[in-house]
């Protein structure tokens, strides 16, 4: 009995995880299309880790960083918070190039 409801509780946090992760990708492509985010890896240093494919997933890792370090939930009231922080990165970004 203790070994299924292990594995109940396994599969309930795989899918939050992945759900959490679907809400997180929809507010870096809202903040991507609001910033006319090119196709790319232009920004995969900057945002990203380095590890990312293209400026999109590269703009997700960012997104899950600055909603874990704001505490923030990637629901739609963050979207202001973010595209502020993102607008304020990107200008200190151009600043320095």
């Amino acid at each position: 009995m203790n070994a299924s409801l292990h594995q109940i509780c396994r599969h309930g946090n795989h899918i939050e995880t992945v759900m959490m992760q679907r809400k997180v990708r929809k507010l870096a492509n809202a903040l991507g299309m609001a910033l006319n985010l090119r196709p790319g890896n232009g920004l995969v240093m900057f945002l990203g880790h380095g590890g990312e494919r293209d400026n999109y997933q590269a703009l997700e890792t960012w997104v899950s960083h600055v909603l874990e370090q704001a505490c923030l939930l990637p629901t739609r009231e963050a979207l202001p918070v973010l595209m502020m922080r993102l607008e304020s990165q990107l200008t200190e970004w151009e600043d320095l190039a």
